[in-house]
């Protein structure tokens, strides 16, 4: 697996530092005896702060009251619970603890910073994701679901005389002029494969019949735009939110591998699994 860059390594380091010092500085009192609770003054501020934010107001003592209560409530149906072992085969209690250890280390992901070189390197290899497809602009006079020959060419020929198009053709609410678009914003308005179909047409020449999903369409071609990669800077705001997610899966991956690495499995054998 691809070794992660220095900075992510003492980013890593500093996490490591942060939970040592967080259990050393810990003035929580030791629990010599599982019956006893020990609620400290951090405890009581943390159930203040919740209720803040929930209600966006300081509690009052009857609530704070109601708070601890409702603490110490919790505390001691956990560790009657884990005392009779419900806690053991829960998937929801495993899938939770699992989530927490891979938030644990998904959090560090989330205060890195990729250096320019970094980014750059990331948008390149991930180009297609970020390409913006082709543009097209046009204008369109509707024939109905059955045109006849005469009647195209008639109205073809008197577009390209210069006459106006909001004049000829069917009733329609479809637009008679769109505005540079996206091939697939094109299509979910006109139907699949008709802004492949028109892409194809000359610019500033009255074409056609073209079918969409409606009929067909005279079609005059005002502007083309080619997919491109637009300038990193442009999406630089997501390209960055991408980069973090890649980063933290990367992260979780290699602390997973470290884990396992701990551990050995052992399997049922086949002559087992055949057993009744």
């Amino acid at each position: 697996m691809k070794i992660l860059k220095e900075p992510l390594l003492h980013f890593l380091l500093m996490g490591v530092a942060i939970f040592v010092w967080f259990i050393a500085v810990d003035d929580s009192a030791p629990q010599t005896n599982q019956n006893i609770i020990e609620i400290n003054a951090t405890d009581l501020d943390l159930l203040a702060t919740q209720f803040e934010k929930t209600w966006q107001r300081q509690p009052s003592e009857q609530e704070r009251k109601k708070l601890t209560d409702g603490f110490v409530r919790q505390e001691i149906l956990v560790r009657e619970a884990i005392a009779l072992g419900m806690d053991q085969n829960d998937a929801l209690i495993r899938r939770r603890l699992q989530q927490k250890m891979e938030f644990f280390v998904a959090s560090f992901a989330e205060a890195l910073e990729p250096t320019t070189d970094e980014l750059e390197e990331y948008y390149q290899a991930n180009s297609a994701k970020y390409e913006i497809g082709p543009k097209v602009a046009f204008l369109q006079v509707f024939l109905g679901d059955a045109p006849q020959q005469q009647e195209t060419t008639q109205i073809l020929e008197q577009l390209r005389s210069g006459q106006s198009p909001g004049q000829l053709g069917k009733p329609t609410q479809l637009s008679l002029q769109v505005s540079l678009a996206a091939d697939t914003r094109v299509d979910a308005m006109f139907g699949t494969g008709f802004a492949a179909a028109i892409s194809a047409m000359p610019l500033e020449e009255w074409t056609g019949p073209v079918k969409s999903g409606y009929g067909y369409h005279l079609v005059l071609v005002e502007q083309k735009e080619a997919s491109h990669l637009p300038p990193l800077k442009e999406v630089q705001v997501g390209v960055v939110a991408d980069w973090r997610t890649a980063k933290k899966m990367e992260l979780m991956e290699l602390q997973y591998e470290k884990l396992a690495a701990r551990y050995t499995v052992h399997l049922p054998s086949a002559a087992d699994e055949a057993q009744p």
